[in-house]
């Protein structure tokens, strides 16, 4: 879960590279349920809570010489939006997803980049199988 993932991290806080790749939800049900629900003929209304935002949390304990690696996917505005996020997250680098292009994105072997660092580097990394992706992040990082 994503306070399962939090715990997990923040208990790793401290370490010299993070790279928070893992995608967690936004939001998760408020309430549990520990029986099934059954249907009732009405429709059902779920309630949501705000999950801890893993990323920021990191990013509020970065000591120096730490170095934080978080990743963005926009459906608009992106490079914008993941400097934002690069900056208000306390990041070093953010890794942009580029969506919506063939072999790129979710459900493909195969992604494209863009590397964005607070320094105000940049670095395109084109369409690649994802381990030559993680390697260009890696070498861009190192």
């Amino acid at each position: 879960s994503a306070d399962d993932l939090h715990a997990a991290a923040l208990a790793h806080a401290d370490a010299d590279l993070v790279i928070a790749a893992a995608a967690v939800s936004d939001y998760a049900p408020a309430e549990a349920s520990e029986r099934k629900l059954k249907k009732t003929g009405d429709d059902l209304t779920l309630t949501l809570r705000r999950t801890p935002d893993v990323l920021a949390a990191l990013g509020d304990r970065k000591r120096e010489g730490q170095i934080l690696v978080g990743f963005a996917l926009e459906t608009h505005d992106g490079e914008a939006n993941a400097r934002a996020k690069l900056e208000r997250k306390r990041l070093d680098w953010i890794v942009l997803n580029i969506q919506g292009e063939p072999g790129a994105g979710f459900g493909t072997g195969t992604n494209r980049v863009v590397l964005l660092a607070r320094d105000g580097r940049r670095i395109e990394v084109a369409t690649a199988p994802k381990p030559e992706i993680a390697r260009a992040i890696l070498d861009a990082v190192a």
